[in-house]
């Protein structure tokens, strides 16, 4: 995962600057040290000095430029977190309909697809036979929402998918589920996204735990019962245009 190696990065960087500030104490302690043994004459004091210097100073340097290396080699996995690999997505119009017009997804540039024109985008909540529902927490590289928990998977589909074959894609691809049913509870077009949302309630009887996270997109899962996933809803860490999508099942989820 994306961030577990930015993470695993960040410990080491750490662990590199301590190296280099342990060799540059060394280096001085040695000095004093020398002082208090007497050893002031200018020559015997070099003879003894100079190789513990250089030495603590190539270690020093070596973990700085090291730590700085490592800095850039993370910031390059993060800005490639959360991208997916260039996409194709069809246009449709204000009826659902494709018009036959394409326009290839790149990071943030939705919003260049021209007023009138949406893309189809899924969005799947899943259900255990047991009543609990999957949240998952997404990638801190994502363009929009990073590090928040969502109630659902979801994605954009690629150029010549239907609805329901990009809702099992998308689901596979972030959770490595293969659903029991799919049920269609919401269709719903977004002006400001540019976007056409077709939410799926997937009920799933898989093991709990096979749970697959796709690197860039996820970074943990949790199963939660009904009131669980109400008390998501309702709190301040949800995404509210989620919720908006699975409306009409959240009101029934609360008059049972």
């Amino acid at each position: 995962m994306a961030d577990k190696k930015i993470k695993i990065i960040f410990i080491i960087r750490i662990c590199l600057w301590i190296t280099a500030l342990v060799a540059t104490i060394y280096w001085i302690s040695y000095s004093v040290r020398l002082h208090m043994n007497g050893i002031f004459d200018p020559a015997e004091f070099a003879y003894y000095f100079r190789p513990v210097f250089y030495t603590c100073l190539i270690i020093a340097f070596a973990a700085v430029g090291l730590s700085f290396a490592l800095y850039a080699y993370s910031k390059k996995i993060k800005a490639g977190a959360g991208s997916k690999t260039e996409e194709v997505w069809d246009l449709y119009d204000c009826d659902g309909n494709r018009t036959g017009e394409t326009f290839v997804r790149q990071p943030g540039n939705y919003l260049k697809i021209p007023e009138g024109r949406y893309h189809m985008v899924v969005d799947i909540l899943v259900l255990h036979e047991d009543g609990t529902y999957l949240l998952t927490k997404r990638s801190e590289g994502k363009d929009v929402y990073p590090g928040y928990w969502e109630a659902s998977a979801g994605g954009s589909a690629v150029a010549g998918e239907e609805p329901l074959d990009a809702a099992k894609r998308e689901l596979f691809e972030e959770t490595g589920l293969k659903p029991d049913s799919m049920e269609l509870v919401n269709v719903l077009f977004k002006d400001t996204s540019r976007s056409l949302f077709y939410s799926y309630l997937a009920r799933v009887s898989c093991d709990k735990d096979s749970i697959v996270l796709q690197d860039g997109e996820t970074t943990d899962y949790k199963w939660v019962d009904k009131a669980g996933l109400l008390a998501y809803v309702d709190s301040d860490e949800a995404i509210v245009s989620h919720n908006q999508r699975f409306e009409k099942h959240i009101k029934t989820l609360r008059q049972d």
